[in-house]
């Protein structure tokens, strides 16, 4: 329909922009599909290779907030959070609230509000794991959270914790892929120029890539280990 192809129009246009002014954004959004899903409550989520948006949300929005949208969503993807494996006992509305948190202590949004660490009290410069966990200990017992601990303290940063399902919907896709991940850092390591995530940003990008795999190495080792298995000791040699 009209929508859809307004709405894919509209991206299409963001993303060649991002060509020259976000190369690394445009890098990693450009190793993805986009794909139209309507059941979904947030605007734009990633996870399995993919990028998954609603036009009937995003087509409420301005094309500045669009593009912020996918911004945050290309950030994400640059944070390796839908690659990662997921934090152990933190629910799906735990780990979205975790992610945001890194993102809104790191980057400053124009258009769209991203929650920040201090806005739950909790300190900034933590890693997406500890926020996770402390989100999952703020959350309501119905919600899959809670664990009896620092209830008075953790009372008020509880009620900012949305209800609806826009942050569960948004680590839907989200599940460990170590190859998506190399190809991220790849793009992080051959990245010279940033665009709007130079400086500090930057630097934390780079200091949170993982080192590269090694697959030559990995196979020699592998087929090594197969051999030295099957090798068997005769009078004159193995």
């Amino acid at each position: 329909n009209n929508m859809e192809k307004d709405m894919k129009d509209r991206i299409a246009g963001i993303i060649q922009r991002w060509f020259l002014q976000e190369p690394p954004l445009f890098q990693v959004v450009c190793m993805h599909s986009f794909v139209e899903n309507l059941k979904i409550s947030c605007p734009v989520r990633s996870g399995k290779r993919v990028i998954e948006y609603n036009p009937k949300l995003l087509n409420m929005m301005s094309d500045n907030t669009v593009e912020e949208a996918l911004r945050v969503e290309a950030i994400r993807i640059l944070l390796q959070h839908p690659y990662e494996r997921k934090p152990e006992m933190c629910c799906s509305q735990a780990i979205s609230i975790g992610s945001n948190l890194v993102i809104g202590d790191n980057y400053n949004l124009k258009t769209i509000n991203v929650d920040k660490p201090l806005d739950y009290k909790l300190k900034p410069g933590m890693p997406y794991e500890w926020y996770s966990y402390r989100i999952q200990e703020m959350l309501p017992e119905d919600d899959n959270g809670g664990n009896g601990e620092n209830e008075d303290e953790d009372k008020d940063s509880a009620k900012m914790l949305s209800k609806s399902d826009s942050n569960r919907d948004l680590s839907g896709l989200w599940e460990e892929d170590a190859v998506t991940a190399v190809l991220i850092n790849e793009v992080i390591e051959d990245t010279k120029s940033w665009g709007s995530l130079k400086g500090n940003f930057a630097e934390f990008l780079k200091s949170t890539a993982k080192a590269k795999i090694n697959w030559r190495y990995i196979f020699a080792g592998f087929r090594a280990s197969i051999l030295s298995s099957r090798r068997k000791l005769t009078r004159m040699r193995p």
